[in-house]
């Protein structure tokens, strides 16, 4: 069983290695990390990368927490600000409209524990390409585990260039961008995701 950190609205090349696994083991146990994917998604926006950021609260004591333990920031507007940016982003995009309900619940309802928040994304992603597989939360690893750190660190890094080209809503003034969220991914390929999923490689370098 991999282990995957969970991630916010998770990269295109995450996704990917995530489709190969049967068992899926989201590790919920690892200390908080920042500047990761655990709280940042990046989109394509009209002036290009558009970074997402959840706010979380921090200890006052400056002290660590576990990924478990972290809790978004509610005094924030964060979650009408993101769905108005994705929205700003992929509504031309030819099937924002067909998975708009799927992923605008998340952004109006109260969010507290951001693995919750993050796993439960992941779930609907899951459930939304039809993939048939177990998603195991677990707070240690176990025994068994496979993992690599980029994975099991959902570290932010430069983008690989590899990635086919397909059809982005903003393509024609940004140029194409790379492994940016899933959501850009299915909102402009739709049914085609998985296939496009299925061609990428899958080296853990690529995260």
């Amino acid at each position: 069983m991999i282990c995957f950190v969970p991630a916010y609205c998770p990269s295109i090349a995450y996704m990917a290695r995530l489709r190969e696994q049967e068992t899926i083991g989201l590790y919920v146990g690892s200390n908080y990390q920042k500047q990761t994917y655990r709280n940042r998604c990046k989109i394509h926006g009209a002036n290009g990368v558009l970074q997402l950021s959840i706010p979380i609260v921090h200890q006052k004591n400056g002290s660590k927490q576990k990924d478990n333990q972290v809790q978004i920031f509610q005094e924030s507007r964060w979650k009408k600000e993101h769905w108005k940016s994705i929205e700003a982003a992929y509504r031309s995009s030819p099937y924002f409209e067909f998975y708009e309900d799927d992923f605008a619940p998340f952004f109006q309802r109260e969010t507290t524990g951001l693995m919750e928040f993050n796993s439960a994304i992941i779930q609907q992603l899951v459930d939304i390409l039809d993939w048939n597989k177990t998603l195991i939360k677990v707070d240690s690893l176990p025994e068994d585990h496979s993992y690599s750190e980029d994975l099991l660190n959902a570290k932010i890094k430069d983008e690989p260039t590899h990635y086919p080209k397909y059809t982005q809503v903003f393509e024609n003034k940004n140029g194409f961008l790379p492994n940016l969220s899933i959501l850009d991914l299915l909102f402009n390929l739709g049914p085609e995701t998985d296939s496009y999923l299925e061609q990428l490689p899958t080296k853990s370098s690529d995260f």
